[in-house]
């Protein structure tokens, strides 16, 4: 892990009041380094609202990863999210994994207990950071793109999706969501 004064310095001085949203978007950088760095990535194309920041630099920190799972079964989603454990847990992190299997969605819950603690952002030691990994089939034909992830010392290509592609998912979401969420407006 980088010391949180380099993970800073990565960022401009205004945004350096969300500190917490900060580390939890270096620990996204690394879970993605994980996954793009398997044999499965070719079965995993980013996308959503972390993919919005990440890739295109959108202002709004994103929670999730998501990802439209073409390909990926149960048995090597559960692999790959212990996979991901054991690799964070090489460079020194607690992490502790929980997996959600659906009958098309695959979901694995990535908590880092005691990490604010440690980097003095929460007085509560039991405080987690948790990250939610997402596989889904989207079920509709395009043409993924590939980007150069490099920040934090991590250099990987990413499978994502383009552009034009995410913003209509976004709008779909909006429209067709079943309950609305302030970010979307």
């Amino acid at each position: 892990m980088l010391n949180f004064d380099d993970i800073l310095s990565y960022y401009p001085k205004h945004l350096h009041v969300f500190k917490d949203n900060i580390l939890k978007e270096y620990l996204q950088h690394k879970i993605l380094d994980i996954l793009f760095s398997t044999k499965y990535s070719n079965q995993l194309v980013f996308l959503g609202g972390t993919s919005i920041r990440i890739i295109h630099n959108s202002t709004r920190f994103s929670e999730d990863l998501d990802f439209d799972n073409s390909g990926l079964n149960q048995s090597d989603f559960l692999h790959l999210a212990n996979n991901i454990q054991y690799r964070l847990s090489l460079e020194g992190y607690e992490v502790e994994i929980k997996n959600v299997i659906k009958t098309a969605a695959y979901h694995c819950y990535i908590k880092f207990p005691g990490l604010l603690y440690e980097q003095g952002l929460s007085g509560h030691k039991e405080e987690k950071i948790l990250i939610q990994l997402d596989a889904e089939p989207q079920k509709y034909e395009y043409l993924p793109e590939k980007y150069f992830l490099n920040k934090f010392g991590i250099f990987r290509y990413l499978t994502v999706t383009p552009l034009p592609l995410l913003l209509a998912q976004k709008i779909c979401a909006c429209l067709c969501r079943k309950r609305t969420k302030g970010r979307d407006f």
